[in-house]
């Protein structure tokens, strides 16, 4: 699926709040989880779209996801290109500066190296942590 249409698809059913209620209505479906976090990079380019994002407590659903889909290499690697596209907003930089976060994302990075590790080190590097 190309980014344009699956732009269209969102927009179409209501954007952000739609995307993120459908992770919470199907955490297990790693697949939608995958697309939802596809989904919401595509949306996340403006500084306005990541609050919205985060107002609806997206944040803290990608991070359930990683968590609950810690196996999948493809939804590490969508959720940690989310998280980075989002990090540069001070309410996200502060989530993912935490012990914890920083914790699992060293986990994340060595586990799946080429899909999530140079993606981590972005974060840390935007948000002020070191590896």
């Amino acid at each position: 699926t190309d980014h344009s249409s699956v732009q269209l698809e969102v927009a179409l059913a209501g954007g952000i709040p739609k995307t993120i209620n459908l992770m919470k209505e199907f955490p297990d479906n790693h697949k939608l989880i995958e697309k939802a976090c596809v989904v919401l990079q595509n949306l996340s380019s403006q500084t306005e779209a990541v609050e919205h994002i985060v107002k609806h407590n997206g944040v803290k659903e990608v991070i359930i996801a990683m968590k609950k889909h810690k196996t999948s290499a493809k939804v590490q690697e969508e959720t940690c290109l989310l998280l980075w596209k989002m990090c540069a907003v001070p309410s996200v930089a502060s989530i993912l500066k935490s012990d914890e976060m920083q914790d699992y994302l060293k986990e994340v990075a060595k586990k799946f190296p080429q899909k999530c590790g140079t993606t981590v080190k972005e974060i840390q590097r935007r948000v002020g942590k070191r590896s």
